[in-house]
């Protein structure tokens, strides 16, 4: 079970199949490189926090795409190590998840 904070806006989600948006505020220090060879992992810790290890698909500025055993776009406050498309990354992210639905 994955609980989201629903940022799409009030009642903008039906009832049913839905494509959403899994976004994630990343614990500063969280974030290390790591060896391709930890594959993917994805475990939910408390209520609404996610710790897992990707791969780095996407980076725009200092947000990145992380396919994690699913898609996750992952922010920090804080700067962000240098990363490039292709390299895998352990992360921490801090409770709420967002979730933004897909139209």
């Amino acid at each position: 079970m994955l609980y989201l904070f629903d940022r799409s806006g009030p009642y903008a989600a039906q009832p049913g199949h839905a494509r959403v948006v899994v976004h994630g505020v990343l614990q500063a220090g969280s974030v290390q490189l790591v060896s391709p060879e930890r594959g993917e992992t994805l475990s939910v810790q408390g209520v609404s926090a996610l710790e897992g290890c990707g791969q780095v698909t996407h980076v725009v500025g200092q947000v990145w795409v992380v396919q994690a055993r699913l898609p996750l776009v992952l922010a920090c406050f804080e700067g962000l190590p240098p990363v490039a498309v292709g390299q895998h990354v352990v992360f921490r992210t801090l409770p709420p998840l967002h979730g933004f639905i897909v139209p």
